[in-house]
């Protein structure tokens, strides 16, 4: 089976998690115990999409449940053992990866990753739709 995507390969580790968790074990392995509202700040979504994404962790048995000693009405969430495994597997699949990438992006000449964020400061400095009226005005002038 041949892969095009890092994503692809993270499903094929012993952990097998799907994509859209795997930021999330990973960022618990570093931060240690956190609170759901904490999670959905650093990866940058909602709350509610941080509580399906645990809910997945919890039936996999990679998350567990904690008091907060310092506020018992709240709960962190923090990695089982099992869980600390799957970050490893996909901080593994992610090195192997970018040495794929670099290698490639040397094979080609293009590196993707500095075009992309060329590209996204460009949209920064004038919107795509500032570009496009840009080009609309020119056409009807």
């Amino acid at each position: 089976m041949e892969f095009y995507c890092i994503t692809q390969v993270i499903a094929q580790t012993p952990s097998a998690l799907p994509a859209q968790v795997s930021s999330l074990v990973v960022l618990l392995k570093h931060r240690g115990p956190s609170t759901t509202a904490v999670l959905a700040r650093e990866i940058g979504v909602s709350h509610q999409l941080i509580g399906q994404r645990l809910a997945t962790l919890e039936k996999r048995r990679l998350i567990t449940r904690i008091p907060d000693v310092s506020d018992l009405r709240r709960m962190l969430i923090r990695l089982t053992a099992k869980g600390r495994r799957a970050a490893d597997d996909v901080e593994a699949v992610c090195e192997l990866g970018d040495a794929a990438y670099r290698a490639l992006f040397e094979e080609t000449g293009v590196d993707l990753f500095a075009c992309v964020i060329k590209i996204r400061k460009a949209l920064e400095e004038r919107s795509l739709d500032s570009r496009i009226r840009d080009i609309t005005e020119g056409a009807s002038a």
